[in-house]
């Protein structure tokens, strides 16, 4: 395989790491450091290293001093507004976070990190490697090749989106070297180019399909179909020239004191990264550490451990139900999860239960979905009955009290509850979200499915009993498995943190006092 080149776009993903907890309960260290942005930072740099382990690797940033695009038009990114304080606060850690990875950092005054970004993914292709951008900047897309791809993030999502030629004419229309074009005319609000005004992005798109550029586009304006658009590129040639040269990325920075080999990546230095995450209580990233695969990297700590994947296997006859609860019988504790069509547990009626038996194992019953294999309910609570209501099998679970209020009308008596990690979470962290999505995102670095991915939102929203068996048992089976494995993780913490006498002689007794 050729070796490859990632350059980070240091800004963007700062930024992207910050507004990802917009609206939401920042991080907060127990000393009254917000480190949301350097948390989402730090995931990324994580999951990009282990997922990718790239052979060379830098991040780029910006500098304060005016760039030749200023020079050309002093209005270049004058409607930016500031940077948030709460990220700008943060950004010394961003910087000690990378030097702790030993990620090489790239700042040149009059240029932008786009152009040195680009610059250097041009000299890694003329060296024989491939060059992979990691940014959500739109402009990047224009130097895309079958060697040089675009690495970015959706939004809402921790998965890594790839971007190639196809991508880039399926988003644009146009093939990559024909984007500025696009961009030039259409013009870019947060960047404060101008473009041509009374063209938006679908006719800029229509008028490079059909001319070529923008020097095209001038030199056939006659033959452009509406009028309004004919005028306004006669008025605004100089304007649509010079957006032409400020969204192009500049692509022969002068970079004599960076040569690539001084990009080859060996690793973190595991110490100092180490130290800093526990100095930031970063403490669910350290087990993600111990998944870069490099040679210095020390063992990892017994308490650590690494949370698998989740496989889901559906209950579709008595049979195998039957030999699930032989399963549950012989277990010394299990999580349960409760998918029903209403969030509140006197209106709801169940839909399925999932429950895992180890980390990564769950199964899930169907027993109220519209389409799709689903069980008798009767004979289910027949057979889970005697496990559900023997206090010597453990049962835990994410706000369990709703899962034993929907059982509780069904007439199954929940009994051995054990852990509720919603309860423990909120204990070790009052001022945090404690949601599973977010306790799954730090505690285990795993993103969870979203319920809106399955029932929608608004007008359109739908019920659990609506969604397809094989879609709601990925999304039950996973919920109960990262139950199971937060269950794992929280608990040791309390006893570190001295809660365990809370949890065990208060919190949990007066769970079911609260559901009656």
């Amino acid at each position: 395989m050729t070796p490859r080149v990632f350059l980070i776009d240091g800004s963007a993903l700062a930024y992207r790491a910050h507004f990802a907890f917009a609206g939401r309960t920042p991080l907060i260290t127990s000393k009254g450091e917000e480190t949301s942005a350097v948390f989402g930072f730090t995931n990324a740099l994580l999951k990009l290293i282990r997922d990718e382990h790239p052979e060379y690797l830098a991040v780029l940033f910006d500098t304060l001093a005016p760039t030749f695009r200023h020079q050309q038009y002093e209005a270049y990114k004058a409607t930016r507004r500031e940077m948030p304080s709460e990220l700008a606060h943060q950004l010394p850690r961003i910087d000690q976070v990378i030097e702790a990875f030993r990620i090489p950092v790239i700042r040149k005054a009059g240029y932008e990190a786009d152009d040195i970004m680009g610059t250097l993914a041009k000299q890694a292709v003329e060296a024989g490697l491939q060059a992979v951008l990691v940014s959500g900047d739109k402009d990047f897309l224009q130097l895309v090749t079958e060697d040089i791809r675009v690495l970015t993030f959706r939004r809402g999502s921790t998965e890594p989106e790839w971007i190639g030629p196809a991508e880039v004419r399926q988003r644009f229309g146009v093939d990559p070297p024909h984007v500025v074009d696009v961009l030039a005319l259409m013009g870019d609000q947060s960047d404060n180019v101008p473009g041509v005004p009374k063209i938006g992005e679908k006719t800029a798109i229509e008028l490079i399909q059909q001319f070529g550029s923008v020097q095209g586009v001038l030199d056939h304006v006659d033959q452009v179909a509406k009028k309004a658009v004919q005028e306004s590129l006669r008025a605004h040639v100089d304007q649509a020239l010079q957006s032409l040269m400020l969204v192009t990325i500049e692509t022969h920075v002068p970079l004599d004191d960076v040569a690539l080999d001084q990009l080859a990546y060996t690793g973190p230095d595991y110490p100092a990264l180490q130290a800093l995450f526990r100095e930031l209580e970063f403490v669910p990233l350290l087990q993600t550490v111990q998944q870069i695969d490099h040679p210095e990297a020390p063992a990892p700590a017994p308490s650590v451990a690494v949370a698998p994947e989740t496989t889901a296997t559906v209950i579709t006859d008595l049979d195998a139900l039957d030999r699930l609860v032989a399963r549950l019988a012989q277990c010394h504790e299990f999580a349960i999860d409760l998918e029903t069509t209403s969030a509140e547990p006197m209106l709801a009626d169940p839909v399925g239960v999932a429950v895992a038996v180890a980390p990564g194992e769950a199964f899930y019953i169907p027993v109220g979905h519209l389409s799709g294999p689903s069980l008798d309910r009767l004979a289910v609570w027949e057979r889970l009955r005697p496990i559900l209501e023997d206090p010597n099998i453990g049962k835990c679970g994410q706000n369990i009290k709703y899962d034993l209020i929907v059982l509780r009308r069904c007439g199954v008596d929940l009994r051995g509850i054990t852990f509720d990690t919603m309860i423990a979470a909120y204990l070790l962290e009052p001022a945090r979200r404690h949601d599973l999505g977010a306790l799954s995102l730090e505690y285990l670095t795993r993103s969870k499915r979203a319920i809106e991915g399955l029932i929608g939102t608004g007008k359109n929203q739908r019920t659990m009993a609506e969604v397809p068996v094989d879609a709601a048992s990925r999304y039950a089976c996973e919920d109960a498995d990262l139950t199971l494995q937060l269950r794992r993780v929280l608990e040791p913490r309390l006893d570190e943190h001295g809660l365990r006498l809370l949890f065990d002689r208060v919190e949990m007794p007066l769970l079911p006092v609260l559901a009656e």
